[in-house]
């Protein structure tokens, strides 16, 4: 190894972005008074972070620009009308794959719920042709990875390979998205694994308060169900009935596919065409998912525990993908969230009444939610929550300061450039933006839409959205009154589940 590897791994490794710094000093001195070093402390060790941290973004927004640049983007239909979107970057030798189709939790209802979890983890459990095992196998040879996935929004297969082996990972990954069988023996082993998982999910309390949220936010979309589906409707999904919703809705002619990587644009474009020769370019049936409609009047839902802990969901209804206003929002969440949020130093730094806060805003291709999100012991939960509140009033009534501006966008534009730096996740950026309508090169325009958010805009969006009279609220504590709790009475529409 000589000096260049040195150089190459510290370049790589020792980045000023994922650096955690830790200062130690005495709380009192040696009489027993309050020290002022803790304090000083504080202060550097921020004014430290923050210029390294201005100096990482400034790197980052440099190497973005360098990327967006790129103009060996090849974007072209294949046989049966799926749309195949090539990046060459042979800056590291890997290709990574990633193919999607819109669905997901959108595509279900109670009866089918957690259908498009099972299709996600069997996409790669066996073909017409290979077995599980044979894939398994193959994929290992390969040196590569191979699997689906499901969300709330899409279905899909991911992958990535070494270059020299491209050739014969994009013909496994097109047989997965071609020719999926779904064996019964594979769907009975992933029957089980998804029915302890929602068994563990049951006794997470977090989960549970947001479980009880999302049927609270929702009371008729899909979004209200869960994504990995519950035990009755996970027990009663056949193979016929899994092959006939994948039939119906995820069809050739329906995907997107992204490949980013070390290798020829158009040898790819000529190997994926021969691959989709025969695809069907029969057209999906997409379902019909109409709006939630909008309701008044506040909504507050508790669930009751044998557990000295307590879990809050406090949230409004908020925006989709589409919606400009989502960049604000994102702003304000990470004004009110995170280590140095305003919801954290105010709740567990100055105060410490919760061990867990959060808030943050969930986009779909439908509306999603802005929430915070807290964990607290009981006895502490009533002035949390009344913390909380004020919290968000004050930002209502004042907005937020400038430096709270420049903080968010700096880690927002920074977190995202970090984020684009794997292939695979550039990849299926490009597959998501492309098919949620926003076309593949919105990944270049984030840095531009967050940094022109402006502080009259962040106040605007607040008023919009964080309405008392929608609020949905969700608790989950032990079975005991609290006052803080009963101050705003619970509407006739609210719902109590007892556990």
């Amino acid at each position: 190894m000589g000096p260049e590897d040195l150089r190459k791994v510290a370049n790589k490794y020792l980045r000023t972005e994922h650096m955690t710094l830790v200062v130690q000093v005495p709380e009192k001195t040696a009489k027993g008074k309050p020290t002022t070093d803790v304090a000083a402390a504080k202060a550097r060790l921020k004014k430290v972070a923050q210029d390294l941290e201005a100096r990482a973004d400034r790197r980052l927004r440099g190497k973005l620009a360098k990327a967006s640049n790129r103009d060996d983007v090849l974007v072209q239909m294949l046989p049966g009308g799926a749309k195949l979107i090539v990046m060459q970057d042979p800056s590291v030798p890997i290709v990574a794959m990633r193919a999607m189709w819109l669905g997901g939790l959108r595509y279900e209802d109670e009866k089918s719920n957690g259908v498009s979890n099972l299709i996600g983890q069997l996409l790669t459990r066996g073909t017409r042709t290979r077995s599980a095992e044979q894939i398994m196998t193959e994929v290992e040879s390969l040196a590569g990875s191979l699997s689906g996935y499901a969300g709330r929004n899409s279905v899909g297969v991911q992958a990535e390979f070494l270059s020299r082996n491209w050739e014969q990972g994009a013909e496994l990954f097109a047989d997965c998205l071609l020719n999926a069988a779904f064996p019964d023996e594979e769907l009975e082993k992933e029957r089980k694994i998804v029915l302890d998982d929602i068994r563990a999910q049951d006794d997470n309390l977090g989960h549970a308060a947001f479980r009880l949220f999302h049927s609270q936010m929702w009371l008729q979309h899909p979004y209200r169900l869960d994504v990995i589906g519950s035990t009755d409707s996970v027990s009663g999904l056949t193979r016929r009935r899994m092959l006939i919703h994948f039939r119906k809705h995820y069809l050739p002619s329906a995907l997107t596919i992204a490949i980013v990587g070390d290798a020829d644009p158009s040898e790819l474009a000529a190997r994926f065409t021969q691959l989709f020769g025969d695809a069907t370019d029969a057209a999906p049936v997409p379902p019909s998912i109409g709006l939630e409609p909008e309701t008044s009047g506040a909504r507050q839902s508790f669930q009751f525990r044998d557990r000295e802990q307590s879990h809050v969901v406090l949230g409004y209804p908020g925006t989709s993908l589409a919606n400009p206003d989502r960049f604000a929002l994102e702003v304000l969440s990470h004004v009110l969230a995170g280590q140095g949020g305003r919801l954290f130093e105010e709740l567990r730094e100055r105060r410490g009444l919760v061990y867990r806060v959060s808030a943050f805003s969930l986009e779909g291709i439908d509306p999603g939610y802005f929430a915070v999100y807290l964990a607290s012991s009981p006895d502490k939960l009533d002035l949390a929550m009344q913390t909380v509140r004020q919290e968000l009033t004050k930002v209502i009534a004042e907005g937020i300061t400038a430096e709270e501006l420049d903080r968010a966008q700096r880690y927002l534009i920074g977190t995202h450039a970090i984020g684009l730096q794997r292939k695979g996740s550039l990849a299926a950026a490009l597959a998501f933006h492309e098919a949620y309508g926003e076309g593949w090169d919105a990944y270049k325009k984030f840095p531009d839409r967050v940094h022109k958010v402006t502080l009259a805009e962040v106040k605007r969006i607040a008023r919009k959205y964080l309405v008392a009279d929608r609020e949905v609220m969700a608790v989950v504590k032990p079975n005991e009154v609290t006052p803080a709790l009963q101050a705003k009475p619970a509407p006739a529409n609210s719902r109590a589940a007892r556990r």
